[in-house]
């Protein structure tokens, strides 16, 4: 028992030390909800009904195929002409305009 005691109160100073010692990483940033989320529940957040995203969703699906259309006719590259015409229908799908 002494032993046990005698060791314990050798250790007890190494642990100390041990508790010093900073990291070489730097702490985890605090966990915020709000940002982890954001991605996940946005669609939540914005003014769209379930009808109006049905409707995007529509008109992606047929912007996609029009795109496959045009890819398949420029050679399996979009011109440059192409490439901003699918640009500007994707951002008028994504901003809500027509």
């Amino acid at each position: 028992m002494k032993l046990l005691v005698s060791l314990l109160l050798i250790g007890t100073p190494a642990l100390v030390e041990a508790q010093a010692f900073q990291p070489s990483m730097p702490p985890a940033p605090a966990f915020d909800t709000a940002r982890r989320l954001d991605g996940v529940f946005n669609y939540v957040r914005s003014n769209d009904t379930p009808t109006m995203r049905a409707q995007k969703l529509r008109r992606a699906i047929a912007l996609r195929e029009e795109a496959a259309v045009l890819l398949a006719n420029d050679g399996g590259t979009l011109s440059d002409h192409n490439r901003a015409y699918v640009r500007r229908k994707a951002l008028n799908i994504l901003d809500g305009s027509r």
